[in-house]
């Protein structure tokens, strides 16, 4: 039994390495000029030299970036609970506020509908003429 599960390990592994139908790809050629700049490398004897005296390199480091959230250290579990707890509380509140944002700008949008349809239709009286109730000055 053993030498049976063995045995079908191997067939399944060769079959997994060793694939007689791939097919290589050649690949890509750069045919661009290069970009590199002669004598611009240092060794590590120079780097370390111009590090003791303050030279600084044109390497550029990512400085670090520090949020405003405190990064909590927990040293028993019901100090993260608590934490959790806060959490919880905080998130239900920005939800709160989030909600009650949307409804204000959604009632502002609406106001603003209702303004430019009272608009609209105030401008259409002013633009659309008269029709004379006597027959008398119809022009025809």
């Amino acid at each position: 039994m053993k030498n049976k599960i063995e045995k079908t390990k191997n067939q399944l592994f060769n079959k997994k390495q060793f694939d007689p139908n791939y097919q290589p790809s050649k690949g890509n050629t750069n045919r661009l000029p290069s970009m590199c700049i002669p004598d611009m490398s240092l060794g590590i004897k120079q780097l370390l030299q111009n590090h003791t005296r303050g030279i600084h390199s044109d390497v550029h480091i990512n400085q670090p970036q520090f949020f405003d959230t405190e990064i909590p250290n927990f040293h028993d579990i019901t100090d993260r609970e608590h934490y959790r707890e806060q959490l919880n509380i905080a998130k239900t509140n920005l939800e709160q506020q989030i909600a009650a944002e949307h409804k204000q700008k959604l009632l502002d949008v609406e106001n603003q509908k209702k303004a430019s349809l009272i608009a609209a239709e105030q401008l259409n009286l002013q633009t659309t003429p008269t029709q004379p109730t006597d027959p008398s000055q119809n022009p025809k």
